[in-house]
């Protein structure tokens, strides 16, 4: 009888670490409320991510969710232009990462983006240059400065547009 009790008793803990592991861990869904990264998301699109805080794994042009830094109930999403260490100078439609020339398109911004005029600047350690799609609404690095590691929520994996297709 006592080995039923044992056994149920760690079945019952086991059960319960795996719905809110799944919680804590596993992937969420939040939706686009703003016109920041128009045209490439709208309000209303579905966006799946997992939570990382890990700078590594991350690549140009990946899509992440951040807290805002002015109010930390508020997540953005946002597109990575730039990695700890890289040093960046931007200029009306053209960036440069270490003195090269990036096609915006291969990072994943809209044709004809202009980001305004933005100063050489290094990323600092810990931190991600990011920038939404719509350059012209956006609150993004080029006004808040780099978003520290802490602010990072996650990465994005899937987006479900508003009109049901995945993108």
């Amino acid at each position: 009888m006592k080995a039923f009790r044992v056994g149920l008793a760690l079945t019952v803990i086991g059960l319960l670490l795996l719905a809110f592991g799944w919680r804590w861990f596993g992937p969420r869904t939040i939706l686009v409320t703003s016109t920041s990264m128009e045209p490439s998301f709208s309000p209303a699109d579905q966006v799946t991510y997992v939570r990382s805080k890990d700078l590594e794994g991350l690549k140009l042009g990946a899509l992440v969710v951040v807290r805002s830094p002015r109010d930390r109930q508020e997540i953005w999403l946002r597109r990575v232009l730039g990695l700890p260490g890289q040093r960046l100078a931007i200029d009306g439609s053209v960036l440069k990462i270490d003195g090269q020339v990036v096609d915006l398109t291969s990072v994943g911004m809209p044709v004809g983006t202009d980001f305004g005029v933005v100063s050489e600047l290094v990323v600092p350690e810990g931190c991600v240059y990011l920038v939404g799609d719509n350059t012209a609404t956006a609150i993004d690095s080029r006004t808040v400065g780099p978003f520290r590691r802490q602010e990072l929520a996650g990465v994005v994996r899937s987006v479900k547009k508003a009109d049901g297709e995945p993108k």
